[in-house]
């Protein structure tokens, strides 16, 4: 969908995982495990220490410019078993969110390239109104980084000639982040003009095609004109 992207939570674990067994801590870590080593350990750190650490990682930079490491913290894996994260491990897992792959593509850039495929007259509103969801995005320091990371990447050329944008902002969410989708869903499956705002499952596999939506309202005014005279025929 134009103006709506996601990301894989997975390379996220994969991250931790692998920082975790590089440092000599247990293997195979299940997804749950995983998952609250994220929440309760995890952070974001800043764009500029990211920098440093990137340019270290990748030999530009001498080994001495690498930060100090935030403080390591155990991970109770229950009874007198320990698995220590180390400070390195909570602060650079987060990175696979703004590392651009091979095919330059990080969290960021995919937000600005949802951007591009929208028509222009709405790009601006859509930038200013920003919802994030997920539980990934409840790490300290997230939503700084984001826009940080947004506001660099319209300095390259990619993006400076196409998206005209000064301004990005993020909605704050009537719930937490992580159970925000689950409230829209419900929400919207509460609305008694779901019918005509929605295909089935079975629809779509059948036909494969989406109905034109500019002309919903249409749709929905003989839908409440029907339900008016079912109304008054119940009544009369």
């Amino acid at each position: 969908m134009e103006g709506f992207c996601s990301f894989d939570v997975r390379l996220l674990m994969n991250s931790i995982n692998s920082e975790a067994s590089d440092k000599g801590s247990v293997e195979n870590l299940t997804e749950e495990v995983l998952e609250d080593i994220k929440v309760r350990c995890c952070f974001v750190t800043s764009i500029n220490r990211a920098k440093q650490i990137f340019d270290v990682h990748c030999g530009k930079a001498d080994s001495n410019k690498l930060p100090t490491p935030p403080v390591g913290l155990d991970y109770p894996l229950g009874g007198d078993r320990f698995l220590h994260i180390s400070g390195s491990t909570r602060e650079e897992a987060c990175e696979v969110l703004f590392e651009q792959d091979n095919e330059e593509i990080s969290l960021a850039t995919m937000i600005l390239d949802s951007l591009i495929k929208c028509p222009i007259d709405v790009r601006k509103d859509l930038a200013e109104n920003i919802v994030i969801m997920g539980g990934t995005s409840i790490l300290p320091g997230f939503y700084s980084r984001l826009q940080k990371e947004l506001y660099n990447q319209l300095n390259k050329p990619k993006y400076m000639d196409t998206l005209k944008l000064k301004v990005f902002k993020f909605h704050q969410p009537p719930s937490k982040e992580n159970y925000t989708a689950w409230l829209g869903g419900a929400i919207a499956g509460a609305m008694i003009t779901l019918p005509n705002r929605s295909v089935s499952q079975e629809t779509f596999l059948k036909t494969n095609t989406l109905p034109d939506w500019c002309k919903i309202q249409e749709k929905n005014q003989s839908s409440t004109e029907d339900l008016l005279k079912q109304g008054h025929k119940i009544l009369s």
